[in-house]
């Protein structure tokens, strides 16, 4: 999800601020394995935080419920609902095969073409080959 001015509610309640505080597609939310993520787009002078601390455009999360996010001049406190989960996903350790791709990669991949999927594991190789 974007929140930002597209959001008519969030536009309302900001009508009487500049645009530049909160820009049209501010920050994403996005769910993956039942956790929430929260990025923010670089399109406002005012910027995402989640707890005082900066978003930048990488995901941060998982969020949790009580977790304030401030988008622009904003304060949003976060509530999630009983299904939602808030405990860090598991990744790779050390050691394990890193050649087979993860569930992540395979989201990725799915919607690539061949041809880019191909060009993309070729960039890799070669990022691994000069390392």
């Amino acid at each position: 999800a974007i929140l930002g001015r597209c959001c008519p509610d969030l536009d309302a309640l900001c009508r009487q601020d500049p645009a530049q505080r909160l820009a049209q597609a501010h920050c994403k939310i996005k769910s993956d394995q039942d956790r929430f993520f929260v990025c923010d787009l670089g399109t406002s002078t005012d910027g995402t935080e989640l707890d005082g601390f900066v978003v930048g455009e990488e995901w941060v999360g998982p969020l949790k419920t009580g977790n304030l996010l401030a988008v622009g001049p904003l304060r949003i406190k976060i509530q999630l609902s009983d299904m939602a989960k808030d405990t860090p996903i598991k990744t790779l350790k050390r050691g394990s095969n890193e050649d087979e791709p993860g569930e992540w990669q395979t989201k990725v991949y799915q919607g690539m073409s061949k041809e880019d999927r191909l060009a993309l594991q070729k960039r890799q190789q070669e990022y691994k080959d000069r390392a």
